[in-house]
């Protein structure tokens, strides 16, 4: 995604829309030596969703 405010956007919008929060947008330092922004989100058919930004 072009920035952080994207993944919150991302993020907001699935849980409006039916979705469960598997992870709140943050930064996830395990993920990557790279700031590693992302949040996770289960749709309403059980997928595992995930909004990343990463900026090098």
């Amino acid at each position: 995604m072009a920035d952080n405010g994207a993944v919150d956007e991302f993020h907001e919008l699935g849980l409006k829309n039916g979705g469960t929060d598997n992870g709140k947008p943050g930064i996830r330092k395990e993920m990557s030596r790279q700031p590693y922004y992302a949040g996770f989100l289960i749709d309403p058919e059980g997928n595992n969703l995930e909004a990343v930004c990463v900026k090098k």
